[in-house]
């Protein structure tokens, strides 16, 4: 019996970048397990836009292009970089998600409790808000 649960996307210092909810196969997950299923559907949802250019909204949660060097635009622009029409691949997404948080480069907090391990386990509720924080990496420091 799965779990559905709140996600949140923030960026330090700013507003909310997209609250939504997304469902999860089990009521007990690792921090890895989270994460993993969080860029998939993001992945999942980038795929699908870029088969479907027309739906493409400028409000589209886009908190895996934040992590790499490409811009939101190479992810969605078919035509950008000469990969045209080429899908995110999503295991090469979720090690470049699982990398960034190892590294600090993003927190994640679970019912207002920052985890740091991946391998912490956590229980899902459907009250459970999960919070992914994007950090701004500061220039010449």
């Amino acid at each position: 019996m799965g779990v559905s649960v709140r996600i949140v996307d923030e960026h330090f210092g700013k507003s909310k970048l997209s609250i939504f909810d997304l469902q999860y196969p089990s009521d007990t997950v690792t921090m890895r397990e989270l994460i993993t299923r969080r860029v998939e559907e993001e992945v999942a949802q980038v795929n699908h836009m870029k088969r479907n250019p027309d739906r493409i909204k400028a409000e589209h949660r886009m908190f895996l292009a934040g992590l790499t060097r490409r811009s939101p635009e190479v992810l969605l622009n078919p035509d950008a970089g000469g990969k045209k029409g080429k899908p995110v691949d999503a295991a090469a997404a979720v090690k470049t998600a699982l990398k960034a948080f190892d590294a600090g480069s993003f927190f994640v907090l679970f019912n207002d409790k920052q985890y740091e391990n991946l391998d912490d386990q956590i229980v899902l509720t459907p009250n459970s808000e999960v919070v992914f924080l994007r950090l701004t990496p500061l220039i010449g420091g």
